[in-house]
């Protein structure tokens, strides 16, 4: 986990799945990118490691991980597999040892050590020797059942490879039959279609794929960024002793990393001298090998699919070629593309191996010029082989771990604010706080995966920043964040609702109702922070009563990105600026709520916002940013327009903000009703959302009469409980878009609504929702 990169990912994902009680499927993982979660496949966990070692984890130390096993199987494997493919060739042991040594520790191999799952290449190898090996009427079966078991455990490994590997199980039972005369054609669909349904069955135990439309394995535009770069065979990368680096189209391009390395360009160069020189002099007979046309036709596709659609070399872009829509969707879905040129890569390099093998000189000769030829390769490729892990366990650097551990044991999760930000205060710290959360089986809101799962998440997130609008807060839930998003919760902390601790540049928020943390004792810097803090609330929540505002329209460049106003609390987002005055452009920005009776002014928090100043190209207008949070339950009763002003010399010039009506009324109650109103079929509406918390019912959508403008409506809320019914008034949201929507010349600006209830002000049991 020290190098915060992909192992970090695939050990938490081992880790939480160790600690985890068995689910169905049997692969999820639920506190790890909570509540969606995952599952430890879309960790890149290996699947079919991480499953044998928690059967067995009783017998394992608290703190355990495979991925050194799994590296040293893999050059084994790869090393026997290759054994395999050259002893077809030559009785030569010592030609196939350095061969092993050649391939088992190839660029690619050693580059894909930061991502242990795809360091499984030994599969296309073993995949290469069983369309090699010379079938008998015997041994065929045996063949095809071997290449099946292949299929199976690539699918358990990692994706990717299964769709290298799933390739070669078509072309080889074809192979067999079309020009082996060896199976029928029954056998080949049975040998094909048997493979797929092992892998759809164990993918569907483990969760990767399902019958719900939830998980998104679609990442959308994405297919052409990870291709495989024209120069990418000699492209070292920073990696060789001779070759240098040399610029990409895109730097997602690293995927499609194939160098070669020094030694094996010789060896490529010796074997096509030989050919041409044999194929001039006729001292090779050239057969005619059809049944190579399966194993050419996958090359081909592989190649074409691992380039992608935009060829690109160096870094230019050649040209660009249309691509039919189900292509580009499996593009999306295997989007590191630039994996797949690893077919034709070991290809290459077992071919021109072969080839130097035939080559007609004494075999020492071959043997020597191989020796020195490996020498060459690896004093080339020796960035590789000379890099130092620190052994040991893990302790997290920049946190205080034990603090922070001992900190969250008082809760039930873990929230980092904002959610699934995997660099919250510095780069990749999703590791270190997904490390600590583990530490006390917490469930946690961050954590990197390979595939999002629907829309669960999103929809938490934004309950959650709905909820800490409203001045919500559950007391098992313990917040973390930073001083970008503290003014956020001002809302809680100027209610004190919570309390605010300071560990490590980090803030960290609960509700004062935590009876854990009673005897929790701050830092002397921490409660100074948190005095300040209230302090700096305090002042710019503070209310001015205004006379009238000097109101003048057109005059404010603005966007309010962000308003939103519940349980008499204002929160509002945006940036603006007077337009007359780009020179200098960083003068304060304030809100009012005005009507024909009062004017209330209310202070904003500046930010930067270089955005802006890039769109409208003036660096004057970068500090234009602006956020506050009014509190509006002193204020008289009424309903209140929303201005934006702008400090003006010793003035502030002031604009509409929005069309918006801000209604400022005491807490929402329901009224009981003795009766139901009738059904009436004369209205149009849509509830776009309803949702529940510990505390709180949210309901939010639009209604109107059928041809009847909404400007005076007057909507309510009707549940009908099983004893009791309630009418409950809402607040009115402006929704110009179903205006737009029903085009009928009729204005349903004034149809939104939205209503937050805390539960406590109903009945217990279940409610039918009406209007």
């Amino acid at each position: 986990m020290t190098v915060y990169h992909d192992w970090g990912q695939h050990y938490l994902g081992w880790a939480y799945f160790q600690k985890e009680p068995w689910h169905l499927p049997i692969g999820a993982i639920e506190n790890y990118n909570f509540p969606a979660g995952t599952n430890v496949g879309f960790t890149d966990s290996i699947p079919l490691l991480a499953i044998f070692f928690k059967t067995i984890s009783f017998l394992l130390p608290e703190t355990f991980q495979y991925f050194g096993i799994w590296f040293l199987s893999c050059h084994l494997l790869m090393g026997y597999f290759t054994f395999k493919v050259f002893n077809l060739y030559t009785k030569n042991y010592w030609l196939i040892v350095l061969a092993v040594l050649l391939i088992s520790f190839n660029p690619v191999l050693m580059y894909r050590v930061m991502h242990p799952a795809l360091c499984a290449q030994w599969l296309i190898m073993a995949s290469i020797y069983y369309y090699l090996v010379k079938p008998l009427k015997e041994n065929v079966q045996n063949i095809n059942k071997k290449q099946l078991l292949i299929l199976v455990l690539s699918a358990l490994i990692n994706p990717y490879l299964f769709l290298m590997i799933i390739g070669f199980s078509i072309i080889l039972p074809f192979k067999n039959y079309y020009f082996d005369k060896l199976i029928s054609l029954k056998q080949v669909f049975y040998y094909i279609f048997s493979g797929l349904f092992m892998v759809f069955v164990c993918w569907f135990l483990i969760g990767m794929v399902s019958f719900s439309t939830a998980k998104t394995m679609e990442v959308e535009n994405s297919y052409g960024l990870y291709g495989f770069n024209l120069n990418s065979f000699y492209n070292s990368f920073g990696w060789s002793t001779f070759f240098p680096t040399i610029k990409i189209f895109s730097p997602s391009q690293y995927e499609g990393f194939s160098y070669l390395g020094l030694g094996f360009f010789i060896i490529i160069i010796i074997g096509v001298i030989y050919l041409l020189y044999s194929i001039i002099n006729k001292s090779v007979q050239i057969k005619k090998q059809y049944k190579f046309i399966p194993f050419f036709l996958l090359l081909l596709v592989t190649i074409i699919f691992a380039i992608t659609n935009k060829v690109t070399i160096n870094d230019s872009l050649l040209f660009e070629y249309y691509l039919p829509e189900f292509i580009v969707k499996i593009g999306n879905i295997f989007r590191a593309s630039g994996r797949f040129i690893w077919i034709f890569y070991y290809t290459l390099f077992s071919f021109f191996l072969i080839v130097f093998f035939k080559i007609k000189i004494h075999n020492r000769i071959k043997v020597f010029l191989l020796i020195v030829i490996t020498l060459i390769q690896f004093y080339d490729i020796k960035l590789f082989l000379n890099k130092q892990i620190v052994s040991g366990n893990y302790e997290i650097k920049p946190l205080n771990e034990k603090k922070w551990t001992e900190i969250s044991s008082n809760f039930d999760k873990i929230i980092t604010y904002p959610l699934y930000n995997n660099s919250l205060g510095y780069n990749l710290d999703y590791q270190d706080w997904c490390f600590i959360a583990l530490k006390n089986d917490l469930p946690i809101t961050n954590g990197y995966v390979a595939r999002e799962s629907g829309d669960k998440n999103v929809i938490f997130q934004q309950k959650i920043k709905d909820k800490i609008k409203q001045g919500e807060i559950n007391s098992n839930e313990l917040y973390i964040t930073t001083s970008q998003y503290l003014s956020d919760f001002n809302s809680l902390i100027y209610n004190q609702k919570v309390h605010v601790g300071f560990l490590n540049e980090f803030y960290y928020i609960y509700s004062r109702d935590n009876k854990n943390m009673l005897n929790h004792e701050f830092e002397e810097i921490e409660l100074y922070k948190a005095d300040s803090l209230f302090n700096k609330i305090k002042e710019l929540s503070k209310i001015q009563t205004i006379i009238k505002p000097n109101i003048q329209e057109d005059i404010i460049q603005y966007n309010i990105e962000n308003l939103s106003f519940s349980n008499n609390i204002l929160s509002m987002q945006g940036w603006a600026f007077l337009k007359n005055n780009l020179a200098k452009n960083d003068n304060s920005v304030f809100i009012s709520l005005t009507n024909n009776h009062k004017s209330y002014l209310f202070n904003t928090i500046k930010n930067e916002r270089l955005d802006v100043a890039t769109h409208f190209k003036n660096e004057n207008i970068k500090n234009t940013g602006f956020k506050t949070v009014c509190y509006t339950d002193k204020l008289i009763l009424g309903m209140y327009s929303v201005l934006i002003g702008i400090a003006s010399d010793d003035n502030i010039l002031f604009q509409s903000a929005s069309q918006q009506i801000i209604e400022i009324k005491k807490e929402i109650q329901a009224i009981v009703l003795t009766s139901l109103p009738e059904n009436s079929d004369n209205m149009k509406y849509n509830i776009e959302g309803v949702s529940m918390d510990q505390n709180m019912i949210s309901i939010n959508g639009w209604a109107f009469i059928v041809n009847k403008s909404s400007v005076d409506s007057n909507i309510k809320i009707i549940l009908e409980g099983e004893n009791i019914n309630y009418s409950i008034n809402v607040f009115n949201i402006n929704r110009p878009d179903v205006t737009s929507h029903f085009n009928q010349n009729i204005n349903f600006d004034n149809s939104g609504f939205k209503l937050v209830i805390k539960k406590k002000n109903l009945t217990k049991g279940i409610i039918k929702l009406g209007y």
